[in-house]
């Protein structure tokens, strides 16, 4: 078992915890994203090269998704 993902784990589920409790939907968006584009960050890594060529649309989509809650969804009709 490799003790770096253990101590990630063990150190990180605390963090997330106080996170979702105490903080407003402001930061949970900011650390969204940035998980977010870690995360796409290493699967377009491990994908090919071809993948790589638009990994920014993945990244802006990202962003885009995680904020989108932000806008005002009222429609006025």
């Amino acid at each position: 078992m490799n003790v770096k993902r253990v101590l990630t784990g063990v150190i990180g589920f605390p963090l997330v915890i106080l996170l979702l409790v105490f903080s407003n939907k402001y930061i949970i968006d900011v650390v969204a994203t940035i998980i977010a584009c870690i995360a796409l960050h290493e699967y377009f890594n491990a994908c090919s090269k071809e993948v790589k060529n638009l990994s920014w649309i993945g990244y802006i989509l990202a962003i885009g998704m995680t904020f989108i809650h932000i806008v005002n969804t009222k429609i006025a009709l």
